[in-house]
């Protein structure tokens, strides 16, 4: 980063630690820096990793899970990132505010995928608010549209679309 110093009276040259937000292209580096780390992580250390802004999902057997992790968090520290993991391995992951449910993968070939509870009952609660209130405005059913539009997408395509389009 270069600055004017104004008691030097001359530019100024520092490292910046960290995302120097509010700049136009701070969401983009930050990406990059996410894509890199993936990039090292799936093609250097071989561990299929998925990254979206700072959530990094690594799908690995149950018995490498916990060794995955450790080394996974390991290279995150050692790059400069925060390496928290919030979760212990399990075989159910949440990712965008969809559940993945890996139990049956390898017995059975079958990915569960569906809307948290959470977001399941976000959109029950503003439904039933909406039904007791008895009218809509504009402004909410354009939030319930997109509540919907994104929970049905979950659900082999959009199944839901034709009747979301009413509001």
């Amino acid at each position: 980063v270069v600055y004017w110093d104004s008691v030097k009276r001359c530019p100024m040259y520092a490292v910046h630690k960290g995302s120097p937000f509010g700049a136009k292209s701070v969401v983009i580096n930050f990406n990059r820096i996410g894509k890199a780390i993936e990039y090292i992580i799936l093609v250097g250390l071989g561990i299929p990793v998925s990254q979206y802004f700072d959530d990094f999902t690594i799908c690995v057997p149950s018995e490498l899970a916990t060794e995955a992790r450790d080394i996974v968090k390991e290279v995150m520290e050692e790059l400069g990132w925060d390496g928290d993991i919030k979760e212990e391995p399990t075989g159910k992951f949440v990712a965008l505010g969809v559940e993945f449910d890996l139990a049956r993968v390898m017995s059975g070939g079958m990915l569960k995928m569906a809307n948290t509870q959470k977001r399941k009952d976000d959109i029950r609660s503003i439904a039933f608010e909406l039904l007791d209130k008895g009218h809509i405005t504009r402004k909410e059913a354009s939030v319930l549209k997109g509540k919907l539009n994104f929970a049905s997408s979950q659900l082999l395509g959009r199944p839901a679309r034709m009747g979301v389009r009413l509001l």
